[in-house]
Protein backbone atom coordinates (compact mmCIF):
# COMPACT_ATOMS: atom_id res chain seq x y z
CA UNK A 1 0.00 0.00 0.00
CA UNK A 2 1.33 3.38 -0.88
CA UNK A 3 0.24 6.98 -0.89
CA UNK A 4 -1.06 6.50 -4.44
CA UNK A 5 -3.68 3.99 -3.27
CA UNK A 6 -4.79 6.28 -0.47
CA UNK A 7 -4.94 9.19 -2.91
CA UNK A 8 -7.07 7.11 -5.32
CA UNK A 9 -9.51 6.13 -2.56
CA UNK A 10 -9.70 9.76 -1.31
CA UNK A 11 -10.39 10.97 -4.86
CA UNK A 12 -13.00 8.26 -5.43
CA UNK A 13 -14.83 9.32 -2.26
CA UNK A 14 -14.74 13.01 -3.24
CA UNK A 15 -15.86 12.27 -6.82
CA UNK A 16 -18.73 10.19 -5.39
CA UNK A 17 -19.71 13.21 -3.24
CA UNK A 18 -19.12 11.25 -0.03
CA UNK A 19 -18.09 12.70 3.27
CA UNK A 20 -14.63 11.31 3.94
CA UNK A 21 -12.25 11.29 6.90
CA UNK A 22 -8.64 10.13 6.93
CA UNK A 23 -6.68 9.98 10.18
CA UNK A 24 -3.74 8.54 12.08
CA UNK A 25 -3.78 8.27 15.87
CA UNK A 26 -0.69 9.26 17.89
CA UNK A 27 2.11 6.65 17.89
CA UNK A 28 0.16 4.48 15.43
CA UNK A 29 1.30 2.84 12.21
CA UNK A 30 -2.26 2.61 10.93
CA UNK A 31 -4.05 5.17 8.79
CA UNK A 32 -7.83 4.87 8.78
CA UNK A 33 -10.31 6.13 6.23
CA UNK A 34 -14.10 6.19 6.37
CA UNK A 35 -16.43 7.43 3.65
CA UNK A 36 -20.18 7.92 3.85
CA UNK A 37 -22.56 8.92 1.05
CA UNK A 38 -25.16 10.06 3.59
CA UNK A 39 -23.42 11.42 6.72
CA UNK A 40 -25.55 12.02 9.79
CA UNK A 41 -25.97 15.49 11.28
CA UNK A 42 -26.01 15.31 15.08
CA UNK A 43 -26.62 18.09 17.55
CA UNK A 44 -23.87 18.91 20.00
CA UNK A 45 -22.98 17.38 22.32
CA UNK A 46 -22.78 14.20 20.28
CA UNK A 47 -24.71 11.49 22.10
CA UNK A 48 -22.67 8.39 21.29
CA UNK A 49 -18.97 9.06 20.83
CA UNK A 50 -18.34 5.31 20.86
CA UNK A 51 -20.28 4.67 17.65
CA UNK A 52 -18.15 3.69 14.63
CA UNK A 53 -16.95 6.40 12.27
CA UNK A 54 -15.51 9.87 12.62
CA UNK A 55 -17.23 12.89 14.18
CA UNK A 56 -16.36 16.36 12.89
CA UNK A 57 -17.74 19.68 14.08
CA UNK A 58 -16.95 22.55 11.71
CA UNK A 59 -15.85 25.86 13.21
CA UNK A 60 -19.27 27.34 12.45
CA UNK A 61 -20.65 26.13 15.75
CA UNK A 62 -23.62 28.50 15.48
CA UNK A 63 -25.41 25.65 13.74
CA UNK A 64 -24.85 23.49 16.79
CA UNK A 65 -24.35 20.37 14.71
CA UNK A 66 -21.59 17.89 14.16
CA UNK A 67 -21.35 15.40 11.32
CA UNK A 68 -20.80 11.69 11.87
CA UNK A 69 -19.05 10.08 8.92
CA UNK A 70 -20.16 6.47 9.32
CA UNK A 71 -18.00 3.65 7.96
CA UNK A 72 -20.23 2.88 4.97
CA UNK A 73 -16.86 2.36 3.28
CA UNK A 74 -13.66 2.00 5.24
CA UNK A 75 -10.01 1.16 4.86
CA UNK A 76 -7.11 0.61 7.23
CA UNK A 77 -3.62 1.12 5.84
CA UNK A 78 -0.69 -0.31 7.79
CA UNK A 79 2.35 1.92 7.24
CA UNK A 80 4.80 -0.73 8.50
CA UNK A 81 3.65 -3.74 6.50
CA UNK A 82 1.98 -2.07 3.52
CA UNK A 83 -1.12 -4.19 4.15
CA UNK A 84 -4.57 -2.75 3.55
CA UNK A 85 -8.01 -3.89 4.65
CA UNK A 86 -10.89 -2.58 2.54
CA UNK A 87 -14.62 -2.65 3.09
CA UNK A 88 -16.07 -0.55 0.29
CA UNK A 89 -19.66 0.13 -0.71
CA UNK A 90 -20.44 -1.02 -4.28
CA UNK A 91 -20.56 2.56 -5.60
CA UNK A 92 -17.25 3.55 -3.98
CA UNK A 93 -15.65 0.28 -5.09
CA UNK A 94 -16.64 1.11 -8.67
CA UNK A 95 -15.31 4.68 -8.35
CA UNK A 96 -12.08 3.40 -6.78
CA UNK A 97 -11.65 0.86 -9.58
CA UNK A 98 -11.96 3.66 -12.13
CA UNK A 99 -9.62 6.02 -10.30
CA UNK A 100 -6.85 7.35 -12.44
CA UNK A 101 -3.47 8.63 -11.31
CA UNK A 102 -4.32 12.30 -11.01
CA UNK A 103 -3.21 14.86 -8.51
CA UNK A 104 -5.14 14.63 -5.27
CA UNK A 105 -8.40 16.50 -5.03
CA UNK A 106 -8.45 19.22 -2.41
CA UNK A 107 -11.82 17.87 -1.36
CA UNK A 108 -15.14 19.58 -1.00
CA UNK A 109 -15.14 23.38 -1.02
CA UNK A 110 -17.58 24.72 1.57
CA UNK A 111 -19.64 27.87 1.27
CA UNK A 112 -18.30 29.91 4.16
CA UNK A 113 -19.13 33.57 4.57
CA UNK A 114 -16.21 35.95 4.98
CA UNK A 115 -17.34 37.04 8.47
CA UNK A 116 -16.51 33.57 9.78
CA UNK A 117 -12.86 34.45 9.25
CA UNK A 118 -12.92 37.72 11.17
CA UNK A 119 -11.02 37.78 14.43
CA UNK A 120 -13.17 37.64 17.53
CA UNK A 121 -12.48 40.78 19.56
CA UNK A 122 -13.01 38.90 22.82
CA UNK A 123 -10.71 35.95 22.02
CA UNK A 124 -8.42 36.73 24.97
CA UNK A 125 -11.47 36.73 27.23
CA UNK A 126 -12.46 33.30 25.87
CA UNK A 127 -8.96 32.00 26.64
CA UNK A 128 -9.26 33.33 30.21
CA UNK A 129 -12.66 31.66 30.64
CA UNK A 130 -11.30 28.38 29.30
CA UNK A 131 -8.35 28.47 31.70
CA UNK A 132 -10.69 29.24 34.61
CA UNK A 133 -12.86 26.24 33.66
CA UNK A 134 -9.79 23.98 33.64
CA UNK A 135 -8.65 25.38 37.00
CA UNK A 136 -12.14 24.75 38.41
CA UNK A 137 -11.93 21.12 37.34
CA UNK A 138 -14.68 21.30 34.71
CA UNK A 139 -12.30 20.16 31.98
CA UNK A 140 -8.89 18.54 31.76
CA UNK A 141 -8.07 20.22 28.48
CA UNK A 142 -9.64 22.87 26.28
CA UNK A 143 -8.60 23.57 22.71
CA UNK A 144 -9.61 26.94 21.33
CA UNK A 145 -9.13 27.72 17.68
CA UNK A 146 -9.45 30.64 15.34
CA UNK A 147 -9.99 30.69 11.62
CA UNK A 148 -7.70 32.19 9.09
CA UNK A 149 -8.11 32.02 5.35
CA UNK A 150 -4.80 31.13 3.71
CA UNK A 151 -4.43 30.82 -0.06
CA UNK A 152 -3.00 27.47 -1.12
CA UNK A 153 -0.29 27.13 -3.73
CA UNK A 154 -1.57 25.90 -7.11
CA UNK A 155 0.31 22.63 -6.72
CA UNK A 156 -1.02 21.92 -3.19
CA UNK A 157 -1.75 18.23 -2.65
CA UNK A 158 -3.92 17.43 0.39
CA UNK A 159 -2.80 13.80 0.64
CA UNK A 160 0.89 14.74 0.39
CA UNK A 161 0.39 17.32 3.15
CA UNK A 162 -1.35 14.67 5.27
CA UNK A 163 1.60 12.27 4.86
CA UNK A 164 4.12 15.01 5.63
CA UNK A 165 2.31 15.70 8.90
CA UNK A 166 2.10 11.97 9.72
CA UNK A 167 5.86 11.67 9.17
CA UNK A 168 6.82 14.88 10.97
CA UNK A 169 4.56 14.48 14.03
CA UNK A 170 4.41 10.80 15.11
CA UNK A 171 2.98 11.71 18.52
CA UNK A 172 0.14 13.87 17.14
CA UNK A 173 -3.35 13.08 15.94
CA UNK A 174 -3.33 13.88 12.20
CA UNK A 175 -6.51 14.10 10.14
CA UNK A 176 -7.90 15.20 6.79
CA UNK A 177 -11.68 15.61 6.64
CA UNK A 178 -13.92 16.61 3.75
CA UNK A 179 -17.67 17.15 4.12
CA UNK A 180 -19.79 18.02 1.06
CA UNK A 181 -21.65 20.81 2.88
CA UNK A 182 -18.84 22.21 5.00
CA UNK A 183 -15.61 21.90 3.05
CA UNK A 184 -12.24 20.33 3.75
CA UNK A 185 -9.83 20.76 6.62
Amino acid sequence: MDAGSIKALWNAAIESDCAVALWRLPQSDKIRLVADADPVQEFLPVADLGAPGFVAAPFDCGRGAATRVRPESSAVFDLKTGQVEFSLSPSLELAYGCAVDVESSLGHIGEQPEELFEMLPDYRQLVGEALAAVDAGHFEKVVLARRRRVPLPEDFNAISAFFELVEKYPTAFVSLVSLPRDGTW
